[in-house]
């Protein structure tokens, strides 16, 4: 059996008093900000709906839209779809029988055949043993069960999934941010405590809070990677076979959130190409009776995604591909812990699994493992496990995104309506500025919503009280930048994870552009006053001030740890593909170059930042994978 090797945390950090105080001054800055947004969530709401009327949660059920959100157009309006019985408008069908016939029926076959570990009852060997069920672990395992679809029905072949987190369905999403977050989401923390890493702690994984955003990987990016990885992807049979599962598609110019409108308006004519509707998994299809075979209905548009989507029009792995592989025979269990994988001589073994205080570990004897934890956890358990690979734990990547605010005279209902409706990728590959750009790599801007307690986060925590007077006529964007991937996990440390990620200088540089982009572009729409998600007021109300910022100033708009709040949702790295082990951890197929019949299916196998959002790329990648392995007869 492997033995129990960890690599030590490196002491930097913690030589001297002055530096521990130093690194600790963000996050104690967060926890209070925290313990306010928290403690005074009620005096938020107050805020905002007694003396703005501009918040209304949660949601009535069902759909039920307020007036002054219809007069804004936020509420999708899709005349091209089969209207709902009864309405004299082109409204897109918020409600559906049949659909939510189906919902019901899903979400209780969910929760009667997804145990918790302590119930885990399959006999003997399994065939695989897949660690996570986010969007790598749930796709994977979806290939591979349509693929032994038959052994799986007759018992000749056993797949099960372990997932550390709960199971959460849509009747449970109750759309309150102070009850949903803290049982959705596990934050975790870079060593320095100055980027805040977010990820999803549920069956179906971070996916199931996401904003439903669907890039394909940019060419310039995988053009990086190996040819044939790069072939695997541009060739689209892999993105097909993900679009048929989830279903993504662009958005209609219609659908914008207002946000988008504002942010869309402040764009100068000769560069509206480069404005883009992003695509998204959130159309739902039901097998209706006659006369509508194929009923579709779209995003109802309550802007609660990252509260889960309590209408299931987002297609994540909790309702695409976990209950599907579930019906070709895949056992899932929730609450599972798990240890280490257990290998021996080069080949794997199987898993050890805490089943708590008082009772032995469970190990589970696997042929093939595949571990989908995503680019903290996966390469954290294979430290923990004692594979020795010089590059695990290394070119990690976060896309570590500041947000940027803007107060128009006008109403923006910033909570209400599809949150990541567009994208700006004028800075996404320049050649034109080798001093901001260099490498020809730069950053996206995207649009997206917020609700109270997440927006007063991001605020400055003097002022908190008189933004918030302001919430219903604030937009928002974020700046996602191609950043270097030189992060490295060390070992399994709770959820302040010892994670060193020191942000590349160009990075910086480039990440300030995209801030001062963001607020040219606000200013330009009629924004009263623009600001980031700095500690310190950092506020303007001219184009005249914001032209003195110069970005190769380290004191124009400062990135340092606890100078302002970056937030990741895309962790990437870890793991990385190779085509040895001296050039990666796996294999372009995802299996491990230092044990034999283990795999890796994540965001971790990414050999550099995407620059755009990854789940998409990660479902094609995880459906090749599992598509390839072969289970002994």
């Amino acid at each position: 059996m492997s033995q129990l090797r960890v690599r030590p945390i490196k002491p930097s950090l913690w030589n001297d008093t002055e530096n521990l105080l130093r690194h600790l001054r963000p996050v104690l800055t967060l926890l209070a900000k925290t313990a306010y947004c928290v403690g005074k969530y009620g005096v938020l709401i107050n805020y905002v709906k007694k003396e703005i009327g501009g918040y209304i949660a949660p949601r009535g059920q069902p759909f039920d839209p307020p007036k002054e959100i219809v007069e804004n157009e936020i509420v999708m309006q899709c005349s091209e779809l089969p209207r709902k019985v009864g309405s004299s408008k082109g409204e897109c069908p918020f409600q559906n029988a049949d659909y939510e016939t189906l919902r019901k029926e899903r979400n209780q076959f969910l929760k009667r055949e997804i145990k918790k570990i302590d119930e885990y009852d399959v006999e003997g060997e399994v065939d695989v043993c897949i660690i996570g069920t986010g969007p790598g672990g749930s796709a994977a395992a979806y290939a591979l069960s349509q693929k032994y679809k038959e052994e799986l029905e007759k018992g000749a072949k056993k797949i099960v999934m372990l997932e550390r987190g709960d199971l959460f369905t849509s009747d449970e999403f109750n759309q309150k941010e102070v009850s949903m977050l803290p049982k959705l989401l596990a934050p975790r923390l870079s060593d320095d405590f100055g980027v805040l890493i977010l990820k999803g702690r549920l069956i179906g994984g971070t996916a199931v809070v996401n904003d439903g955003v669907c890039f394909e990987a940019p060419a310039p990016v995988t053009q990086e990677w190996e040819v044939d990885i790069g072939e695997d992807l541009r060739d689209q049979r892999f993105y097909r076979k993900v679009r048929e599962m989830i279903r993504y598609k662009k958005i209609p110019h219609m659908a914008q959130h207002k946000n988008s409108r504002m942010f869309e308006k402040g764009i100068a004519a000769e560069d509206q190409e480069y404005f883009l509707l992003n695509e998204r998994n959130t159309n739902a299809k039901v097998d209706s009776q006659p006369p509508d075979p194929q009923h579709q209905l779209a995003c109802v548009g309550s802007g609660m995604c990252h509260l889960g989507c309590r209408d299931d029009r987002k297609q994540s792995p909790l309702i695409t591909y976990v209950p599907a592989a579930m019906a070709n025979g895949v056992r899932v269990f929730k609450n599972a812990v798990v240890k280490e994988v257990l290998h021996r001589d080069g080949m794997v073994e199987g898993v050890r699994v805490k089943r708590g205080l008082l009772r032995p570990d469970l190990v589970i004897k696997a042929k093939k493992v595949i571990v989908s934890g995503g680019a903290i956890n996966s390469p954290q358990l294979l430290l923990a496990s004692g594979i020795g690979n010089k590059h695990l734990g290394k070119h990690i990547s976060l896309h570590p995104s500041p947000i940027i605010f803007a107060v128009f005279d006008e109403d923006v209902y910033p909570d209400w309506g599809i949150p990541m409706t567009s994208c700006y990728e004028k800075f996404q590959f320049p050649q034109d500025n080798k001093e901001i750009f260099p490498d020809g790599f730069g950053y996206i801007i995207e649009t997206f919503a917020n609700h109270p307690a997440i927006q007063a986060l991001s605020y400055p925590r003097g002022s908190i009280k008189e933004k918030m007077r302001k919430f219903k006529r604030t937009a928002c964007v974020t700046v996602i930048v191609h950043d270097k991937a030189v992060g490295e996990v060390g070992r399994r440390h709770g959820h302040l994870t010892p994670l060193t990620y020191k942000m590349d200088e160009q990075d910086k540089i480039k990440l300030k552009h995209g801030m001062k982009e963001s607020m040219r572009i606000f200013l330009n729409a009629g924004a009263k006053e623009v600001f980031t998600s700095h500690e310190k007021e950092t506020v303007f109300r001219s184009l005249e001030e914001l032209e003195k910022v110069d970005c190769l100033n380290k004191d124009h708009l400062p990135v340092e740890p606890g100078e302002i709040l970056l937030i990741s949702a895309h962790s990437q790295g870890g793991c990385r593909m190779g085509t040895s082990a001296e050039e990666g951890v796996v294999d372009f197929n995802g299996q491990s170059h230092d044990v034999k019949s283990l795999y890796v299916c994540d965001g971790s196998l990414f050999p550099t930042s995407l620059g755009v959002n990854p789940q998409v790329t990660i479902m094609a990648l995880a459906t090749k994978i599992g598509e390839q392995i072969e289970l002994d007869s």
